[in-house]
């Protein structure tokens, strides 16, 4: 398989079916996915997406690529925690979480569209007088892999501009944090209170608080609102549709 004509703007359909497999179950890994291709305009393909995987190769799948990006999203919540709200305060669409970037390649994203990873990749370019961009990834099945796609190449470096805008915000965030819990460990304060730990109470995750805080913020809008006390279920209803609204997000 030439792996440097693969997924070019008029690709032999033929060649990626014959090397790829179909996956009814595939979903993106932030490990190893290095791009994610629309695929509901080419029916030969027999998919409505393909996901570039630099291990398992090309996979074939049934789900569309808004579906697997709100799968990707929802399992990792506290990763991306915040970066969208960001993206979207400058009118942008990336994904955003130190070295993991995700850009999608058209301006908008209601519906399924291409995303591309940058995990992975060692350098993007575009041609002058073409809509074409190019793509070097380290590792394809074990080789190099060189992508090209057809883009509105404004479109695509905004993306690039919003997401290089986040990181260096998240740098800053991350230097002022390690400023204050650098060796907290050997501090006296953590020893103090190290010395009061319970260890009958069970440890939760960062997401599972996260996910408390949120439903205590929706209990105390409803308590304004309507006065009084709410039910728990009351809250879980709301927070469902609050859930099922974000999914909008891409």
């Amino acid at each position: 398989m030439h792996h440097e004509k693969i997924l070019f703007h008029g690709f032999n359909l033929d060649e990626i079916i014959f090397n790829s497999e179909l996956d009814v179950k595939a979903k993106i890994n932030l490990q190893s996915t290095l791009f994610v291709f629309n695929c509901l305009n080419y029916k030969k393909l027999g998919c409505k997406s393909i996901l570039v995987d630099k291990y398992r190769g090309i996979i074939r799948t049934n789900k569309e690529t808004k579906k697997l990006m709100n799968q990707f999203i929802t399992d990792q919540a506290v990763s991306f925690l915040g970066t969208r709200i960001m993206s979207q305060n400058k009118g942008g669409l990336p994904y955003v979480y130190g070295k993991n970037i995700i850009i999608p390649l058209s301006g908008a994203t209601q519906h399924s569209t291409d995303w591309l990873f940058l995990n992975d990749s060692v350098g993007v370019s575009f041609t002058e007088n073409k809509r074409n961009m190019t793509v070097l990834f380290r590792e394809f099945l074990g080789e190099p892999l060189k992508m090209e796609f057809m883009v509105d190449k404004n479109v695509v470096k905004r993306q690039l501009g919003i997401a290089s805008n986040i990181i260096r915000k998240q740098c800053c965030i991350v230097d002022e944090i390690n400023v204050e819990f650098e060796n907290i460990k050997q501090t006296s304060v953590y020893n103090i209170c190290e010395q009061y730990t319970d260890s009958n109470v069970e440890s939760t995750t960062l997401k599972s608080e996260l996910d408390w805080g949120i439903c205590y913020i929706i209990e105390t809008v409803l308590k304004g609102i309507m006065g009084k006390d709410v039910s728990k279920e009351l809250v879980e209803d709301s927070l469902k549709e609050i859930r099922k609204k974000s999914r909008g997000i891409i």
